[in-house]
């Protein structure tokens, strides 16, 4: 694919940079940050614009980790606190067969549970702090590619809709799973595992859960059903349902919040519970969160966070996936920039470290996985504390 009929235009806007982030998550702000931070013109372009009302400040159900604090960290962001909502440092799991067990994190560890909007909003102010051209309302509509077929920037629509043209060295994708690289260059690929359905609700109140308190309930026969419980904040608990995608059948979206009480009261103890509890906040849902990339560095062209694909919501960890990928990447596509050579040899050394480095966090989620899909598997061990303690160990290592 040649340069677009945008790019021809005369009324498109022509500008250049070292390199152009798309995607204003953590992968991509952690990325234009340290680039900036290095002497780049970063110039980085997200589709949302801050604040707006339409923006869902909680639809996203991850917390901070210790091994996602250290990356906060590196990038000096840790105390920056205006995104914290609530921590937790236990684990209570309810077994199929109805035994409990409640653990708390190994070496005092804790999660801070967070408001995904404004924690987004801090790490990319943090950016044009440090010298980074971001830009709020900016839709990018391709990839702008030469004749060879290297990337060279990208096609844009700025807040007024007009089209502009933005060349670069580089170009960093962060958009996640609906990545323009992805679906432009056909990378996305199937993964051979169990695809989950996600149905999230807010309500004001659980009788019997503990402020820090992180509950897991398993329940059913062969297809079991998950959900995870945490308080928030004082009148703000979250309750997500994770069962397999084929469960689903053919239930329309919009009855799905049904779908989500038709297994609370599969479960006794957690029906009694939910008796009286009021909705608070709209609810949302996910499903086929899984997915393969075949490549995540090709000519003039990095993809990072979950753009690099992504396996199941049982670990929890895409904050940390993001910042670390956006650490690697930075680091290989400064040095690269600096010696203009964007080629796919010389960006290869990303790919080759990301795969190496999350590799153990693969493993630990496809056993994971697996005890889902035989629990007799899981259910022995699970009661065993010192599995659970190194299980845990592992998902909150730093």
């Amino acid at each position: 694919m040649g340069s677009s009929r945008v790019a021809d235009t005369p009324s498109v806007q022509h500008e250049a940079c070292d390199v152009c982030v798309v995607g204003g998550g953590p992968a991509g702000s952690a990325t234009a940050l340290r680039l900036a931070r290095r002497g780049l013109h970063v110039i980085h372009l997200e589709r949302r614009v801050f604040d707006a009302c339409a923006n869902d400040t909680l639809r996203s159900g991850e917390g901070i980790p210790p091994s996602t604090m250290e990356q906060l960290k590196e990038l000096e962001l840790a105390g920056c606190s205006r995104w914290a909502l609530s921590t937790v440092d236990h684990l209570v799991t309810r077994w199929p067969n109805g035994r409990t067990t409640d653990d708390q994190f190994p070496n005092d560890a804790t999660i801070t549970m967070i408001d995904r909007e404004r924690f987004d909003q801090a790490l990319f102010a943090a950016g044009a702090q440090a010298g980074v051209d971001a830009r709020q309302g900016w839709q990018v509509r391709e990839l702008a590619l030469d004749p060879a077929g290297q990337c060279d920037g990208v096609l844009a629509l700025d807040p007024a809709r007009r089209p502009v043209t933005i060349r670069a060295r580089l170009v960093v994708d962060a958009c996640g799973r609906n990545a323009r690289s992805i679906i432009q260059l056909g990378l996305r690929k199937a993964l051979t595992c169990t695809q989950f359905l996600v149905v999230v609700l807010y309500v004001d109140a659980l009788p019997e859960l503990e402020p820090h308190r992180w509950e897991m309930h398993f329940w059913g026969g062969e297809q079991l059903a998950i959900m995870h419980v945490t308080e928030l904040a004082p009148g703000l608990v979250r309750c997500g349902l994770a069962v397999n995608l084929q469960t689903r059948h053919n239930t329309p979206t919009d009855r799905l919040p049904l779908f989500f009480w038709r297994h609370v009261q599969a479960n006794r103890s957690l029906a009694q519970r939910f008796e009286h509890v009021r909705q608070v906040r709209p609810w949302y849902a996910r499903a086929g969160l899984a997915y393969g990339v075949q490549r995540i560095a090709l000519p003039g062209l990095l993809l990072v966070g979950d753009a690099t694909g992504y396996l199941n919501p049982i670990l929890g960890d895409g904050i940390w996936a993001a910042l670390r990928s956006a650490a690697l990447a930075s680091d290989v596509a400064y040095r690269a920039c600096s010696a203009r050579d964007v080629s796919r040899a010389r960006l290869a050394e990303y790919e080759q470290r990301w795969t190496a480095e999350r590799r153990t966090r693969w493993h630990v989620a496809r056993t994971l996985l697996r005890g889902y899909e035989h629990p007799s598997l899981l259910a022995a061990p699970a009661y065993v504390a010192p599995f659970r303690k190194m299980l845990l160990g592992a998902l909150l290592r730093r």
